[in-house]
């Protein structure tokens, strides 16, 4: 059995350290604790600025053939550009509700693809953001657009967050569908054929509606950085307190 108050010391000089178990146990988990802290902070970043990197090495882009024989593998792909040839399959419009631009409330609309060469398969258009009407009764009317080739980036289905309670969607015709989240499996039970897992935001159209495309940070590398300083240095005054309280200086013939 270790004993609590075992000691542990070092002499330098005048000074020495001395210190027990006791103090160890208290000390040593507190400084992993806010060294993880730290590490966790500094990956975000990182991560988050290969995203940025991806984002603008995505502007060598991807054409049609190479778009169809990379489609079992897009996600290594994801946020390159993409121009494909295809057409627009007028139903369903899916309105994906609150998606705000400059602060404002409004939807993200969607529109189905059918990429030319790629059979049994449609993608997922995300057109751009309108607001809202002054009622939520009512959808906003967003044209139907029949361009046969498109020009976007490849980006993964948008993250749904925390659902708390059953996705609904609702019909307000038999094209327009409002909803909360985007759901592969749901729709494709609707459209009846196979989605691809991504999504492509357009670039250009002669519509109406808004697309700034760009990435999007809750909180950007550099603060995370911060953040990761800060957890380190908290870090270190810990270590030095530590240091510090356990020190005592002993004069010789004192």
């Amino acid at each position: 059995m270790v004993h609590w108050r075992k000691r542990f010391g070092l002499r330098i000089g005048d000074w020495q350290f001395q210190t027990h178990i006791g103090w160890i146990l208290v000390y040593l988990p507190w400084l992993c604790l806010l060294l993880a802290l730290a590490n966790w902070q500094w990956q975000r970043a990182v991560y988050k600025e290969s995203l940025t990197s991806q984002w603008q090495r995505g502007s060598n882009g991807l054409e049609q053939t190479e778009f169809i024989r990379l489609a079992a593998n897009l996600s290594a792909f994801e946020m390159s550009l993409v121009t494909l040839k295809g057409q627009f399959i007028d139903k369903p419009q899916l309105f994906l509700d609150n998606r705000t631009h400059a602060g404002a409330p409004g939807y993200w609309i969607y529109q189905l693809f059918e990429v030319e060469g790629l059979d049994n398969k449609l993608m997922l258009v995300n057109r751009g953001w309108i607001g809202l009407t002054k009622s939520r009764n009512t959808l906003p009317a967003v044209p139907v657009i029949e361009q046969d080739v498109i020009k976007g980036r490849l980006m993964p289905v948008p993250s749904s967050g925390i659902a708390l309670g059953p996705q609904t969607v609702e019909s307000f015709d038999k094209r327009r569908f409002r909803i909360q989240s985007i759901d592969l499996n749901r729709l494709e039970s609707i459209v009846g054929k196979q989605l691809l897992p991504q999504v492509v935001n357009l670039l250009e159209a002669d519509d109406s509606l808004i697309r700034d495309w760009k990435p999007v940070y809750k909180m950007t590398p550099a603060k995370h950085r911060g953040y990761a300083f800060q957890w380190f240095s908290l870090a270190l005054a810990l270590t030095v307190i530590f240091i510090v309280t356990q020190t005592r200086r002993y004069r010789i013939g004192s």
